[in-house]
């Protein structure tokens, strides 16, 4: 069996005409033969076993009353904003979960916080973001983004609808990500029922069929060398005993969202774009500009969000359907906030 000679400088290397190197930018296999002496990398160690990824958690379950706390705040953000927000999770060995809300700047597919926010007496122990009304996955930019920060990070996806979520859960160490088991969050059930009527987001809303070939610079970070079918729905089992104890979203945690201006699918900021055109009519946009003007003609464009009144929401309006909607000169069809039934 060839030796393995660890490369620090208080450990010299063997004799051996054959033996293989750990070092700081690979694995190396050293061999002399009669006409030449080579160091030449390898791609693993052939004498050893294999070893398995893993990451097993120490920590016990979140529990559901911090589920539900994180779903009606992404849900109330999307009903007020249209778009993604976020949440900070911290634990303590003797005080259990515990939520902040970071300052933050949102739109319909992206959310810039800071992960500064720490709790007397409890850890930091990752992330949870919403998706607006897409289905839950971490894009390319999460993924990106929790590669420095070790820890569980959690997407809610499809806030559009009054009683279920889309969800896609990770633990992630040193980059490496693992799916998380769903009896770690507490409450959390899957609905089982026929999952096609929900559709996907990519390939038959935006795309088309073939997502492989489509511009990457389109899809708000999305990874198109992935498979995405349609969304596995889940709900809190609890989650309406929790809202009818009386706990109410802190006015403080909705004063930390702060809406970005609009936001084309190339990702570029577009807050220069006051003004919505509707109908041939240019109006000033009061989601964009704060001015509040024209909101009745705006309000006669947009969709109702849903409402305990209307849960479902979504409904047509006949008197500019199918008119032709574009921000201000960009030529674009702005995200629409649909909404659709469960």
């Amino acid at each position: 069996m060839f030796k393995v000679h660890i490369k620090i400088p208080e450990v010299s290397p063997p004799n051996d005409a054959t033996y293989y190197i750990v070092a700081k930018n690979g694995i190396f296999l050293k061999k002399e033969s009669w006409w030449a002496k080579a160091i030449v990398p390898v791609r693993q160690i052939a004498v050893l076993d294999t070893q398995e990824t893993a990451i097993e958690l120490k920590l016990p379950a979140i529990s559901s009353v911090v589920m539900t706390k994180v779903w009606a705040f992404f849900k109330a953000v999307y009903k007020k904003h249209g778009s993604e927000a976020a949440v900070l999770i911290h634990y303590s060995p003797e005080l259990g979960w515990n939520l902040t809300v970071p300052k933050q700047v949102v739109s319909y597919s992206h959310v810039d916080y800071e992960m500064t926010d720490r709790i007397d007496g409890y850890v930091f122990v990752g992330t949870m973001h919403s998706h607006s009304s897409m289905s839950a996955f971490h894009s390319g930019t999460d993924v990106r983004d929790e590669a420095q920060v070790d820890g569980i990070h959690i997407t809610l996806g499809n806030m559009n609808y009054p009683d279920r979520f889309s969800m896609d859960a990770e633990a992630v160490v040193n980059g490496t990500r693992m799916a998380l088991p769903l009896n770690f969050l507490d409450g959390v059930t899957k609905i089982v029922e026929e999952q096609s009527k929900i559709g996907r987001w990519v390939g038959e809303t935006l795309l088309g069929k073939n997502d492989r070939d489509y511009d990457r610079r389109y899809g708000y970070g999305y990874d198109y060398n992935r498979s995405y079918d349609s969304p596995q729905m889940h709900t809190i089992s609890d989650a309406q005993q929790v809202l009818s104890d009386g706990w109410e979203i802190p006015n403080e945690w909705m004063e930390k969202v702060s809406k970005r201006g609009w936001y084309d699918f190339g990702g570029r900021s577009r807050d220069d774009r006051r003004t919505i055109i509707i109908d041939n009519k240019q109006v000033n946009d009061p989601d964009a500009s704060g001015d509040t003007t024209d909101m009745e003609y705006f309000e006669r464009w947009r969709r109702p969000a849903f409402t305990d009144e209307n849960p479902a929401g979504g409904k047509e309006n006949p008197a500019t359907d199918n008119k032709t909607i574009k921000k201000d000169t960009g030529g674009k069809t702005p995200p629409k906030n649909e909404e659709v039934k469960p």
